[in-house]
This record gives C-alpha cells, structure tokens and sequence, in this order.
C-alpha cells in the first residue's frame, strides 16, 4: 500500500488515471509511451521513488496551512491563504527533471476539465510544481501545454494556481522527495486542517478526480 503520512479521511479509491485522447501521441502511441516512460524517467516500475534518496521529515506537519508557497507570478502566500477561507485540495506534481511525467499532465488535465464539481463542493486547488532551480520555474508552462492541449482552457490556462517549489523546499518538508516529488494528494479542511493525504509509490499511482470529490463531500 502508499505511503500515507497523515490519517485519511477515508479510504481511497479508483486510484487510476484516464489518459485523455488529447493527451494521447499523435503517431505511434505504443512506442512513443515506451520511450516516455522508459527513457524519461517515468517507468512505474523503475522509479517508485527516484534516483535520488527519499527525504523523510524529522519533525511532522503540525501546522499545514502555515507552509509558504509562491505562484509563477511572484507572489507568495501560505496554504490557508491560498485557500481562501474554503477547503483546499493541494495536488503536488513530480515536477521538472529534464522532462515532465505523462502521469503529472493527465492528472493536471482530469483536474483542469473537473474544476468546477471541486468548486461546487466548496473546494478550491493548488497545483504544486517542484523545482531544484529557479530557472527551472518556468518549466511549469510545458505542463499547461501538454495539459491543455486542444480544450477548451488552452489559451485561458489553468483556472487554478499553479505554485513554484523552488529548491524543494516543501517537497523536503513534507519528507516526499524522490525524483523530483512522489505525486502526493492533500485536502484541508476550511479551518486548514489537513483531513486527507495520499503519497503515490509510483509516478502513475494517484487519486482520481472521482476520489478527491468523494473525500471532499465527507470533510464539513
């Protein structure tokens, strides 16, 4: 089973992935996968936690909503303020490591389309994307591309924010390094409150979208 760092509010499940067909290679899509997620470094089976040492915290989150995270933008804000007085799901990407996972821009696509059931539960969302670099921030921007690509958000973006961990820094405090990130799911609660984490073992085991709304309906 995942690693769960923190008490779940429930159990999880339909931890897969739809892969969207805007998604999918435009050619051969059997070969190209192959090359994706061997040679980009995304094979389940070959990178569970990445081939840098895993970083586990020393001290556990006491105060989730006080952590600081910054948006391409500049601007820097903590948890509970990009929240916005409502709950919170933070989704934390692999983020950039000479390539992007596949598994981060289906994810990042099944959010973008399904952000209004999120909404309508009362939720907003943070996309968390890890840098080790600062030049490396906006790398970002190849996700939206290949998030996008042909839907309707293509020239609109995101239509949440989408916050820079440059140096790693709460990727390290949240003990869930390993090349960059382990693709990892928390929800807050409107008090800041942490109700719900998931942290993959693998980078294509994350919770659905379906998931996330289920866990959502169960936090006041």
């Amino acid at each position: 089973m995942p690693s769960k760092r923190f008490e779940s509010a429930g159990p999880v499940q339909d931890t897969g992935l739809r892969m969207p067909t805007a998604l999918l290679p435009r050619t051969f899509v059997a070969v190209i996968a192959f090359v994706v997620l061997t040679v980009g470094g995304c094979d389940p089976g070959n990178d569970p936690a990445g081939t840098k040492p895993a970083v586990t915290s020393t001290e556990p989150v006491t105060d989730f909503g006080a952590l600081k995270l910054t948006d391409a933008k500049g601007e820097s804000k903590t948890i509970s303020e990009w929240a916005g007085g409502k709950k919170l799901v933070m989704i934390v990407s692999r983020g950039y490591f000479g390539t992007l996972c596949p598994f981060c821009s289906a994810q990042a696509h099944d959010l973008a389309m399904d952000y209004s059931q999120i909404q309508g539960l009362g939720a907003n969302l943070v996309l968390v994307f890890p840098v080790e670099n600062s030049s490396d921030g906006v790398k970002w921007e190849v996700l939206r591309t290949d998030a996008l690509a042909e839907t309707a958000l293509e020239k609109t973006g995101f239509p949440f924010p989408v916050l820079i961990d440059t140096g790693l820094a709460i990727v390290d405090r949240l003990g869930i390094r390993g090349q960059l990130a382990k693709p990892s799911t928390y929800i807050l609660d409107s008090s800041g409150n942490l109700k719900f984490s998931y942290v993959g073992r693998d980078p294509g085991d994350r919770p659905r979208v379906g998931t996330i709304l289920e866990q959502l309906k169960q936090i006041d």
